[in-house]
């Protein structure tokens, strides 16, 4: 178990290398605006959403993170995210990426269970497609 996790820990501080042996570089992901959904009803079906880029293909992971307290209430004690979407963006051209509430969360909004309102994180990350 502990010999696992030095192994993902080195895996992390390690730069990845590609198949030729080189360092493999991270996409620069540029986001060019944020598209905030105008009701809870369009949150549900779309979620939220961002125009982004990036300077090779790429796959744009966009997830929602909301806060322990949050995460509790709504059942993921485990996990913080509550949506998480990938969406694959080809070279020089803009594309949306979204992430779209799931499961519980997605029940609870419809259910009307957090009308009084939660916060979240936005984090959006580009990995290299393969």
């Amino acid at each position: 178990m502990i010999f696992a996790a030095v192994l993902v820990l080195l895996a992390a501080l390690l730069p990845a290398t590609s198949a030729s042996g080189q360092a493999a570089q991270r996409p620069e992901l540029t986001v060019h605006r944020l598209i905030k959904p105008k009701s809870i009803r369009d949150f549900i079906r779309r979620g939220e959403r961002a125009v982004v880029s990036c300077d090779v293909n790429c796959n744009v992971v966009m997830r929602l993170v909301a806060s322990r307290r949050v995460a509790r209430i709504l059942g993921h004690p485990n996990s913080r995210v509550i949506a998480k979407g990938v969406t694959p963006i080809f070279e020089g051209l803009r594309g949306v990426a979204s992430a779209r509430p799931r499961g519980i969360v997605r029940r609870w909004l419809k259910d009307g269970a957090l009308s009084g309102g939660f916060s979240f994180k936005i984090r959006i990350r580009a990995f290299a497609a393969g």
